[in-house]
């Protein structure tokens, strides 16, 4: 009895100590997995953050190029706006002084208002009737007339 007692107790023992070997066990996969979620979540957040950092980039160059766009938009717009006033006070100049270049071209307008007319044009020239369409032609009358391309039929 003694024997079995040693027994029982040593497998009691045995199994303690399998029992906890078993829970560390568990306890370091629980804590493998734990940190595997916290990696895998890291890296998750490192991704997204630098996607957003990405985009934030993208929005800040398309803005800067836009800005830069407005800027060059807005200096070619008030070039011409200083173009258009230059050229309205010079042809204010000119019309009012008559002299040089528009005077010219208004004595060169008057030139083409008064030269003669041209004569007219010459009629266009009668198309020409072979013999033979010219003979189906007199005996058809003047109600069938005879069409280009076409021989009228002979009748004898």
């Amino acid at each position: 009895m003694e024997h079995t007692a040693e027994e029982a107790e040593s497998i009691r023992c045995t199994l303690a100590k399998y029992a906890g070997r078993e829970q560390r066990r568990a306890a370091e996969l629980m804590g493998r997995e734990e940190l595997m979620a916290a990696a895998e979540l890291g890296r998750r957040t490192r991704t997204e953050a630098e996607e957003t950092a990405a985009l934030a980039g993208t929005f800040s160059r398309s803005r800067g190029v836009l800005e830069e766009m407005f800027e060059t938009g807005t200096a070619v717009l008030s070039d011409m706006a200083g173009n258009r006033e230059r050229l309205k006070a010079r042809a204010r100049a000119g019309l009012r002084e008559g002299t040089g270049r528009f005077r010219r071209r208004a004595q060169a307008l008057q030139l083409a208002h008064s030269a003669p007319p041209l004569p007219p044009p010459p009629p266009p020239p009668v198309p020409y009737l072979s013999a033979r369409a010219a003979r189906a032609t007199a005996r058809a009358g003047p109600h069938k007339r005879h069409r280009p391309g076409r021989v009228a039929a002979a009748h004898d």
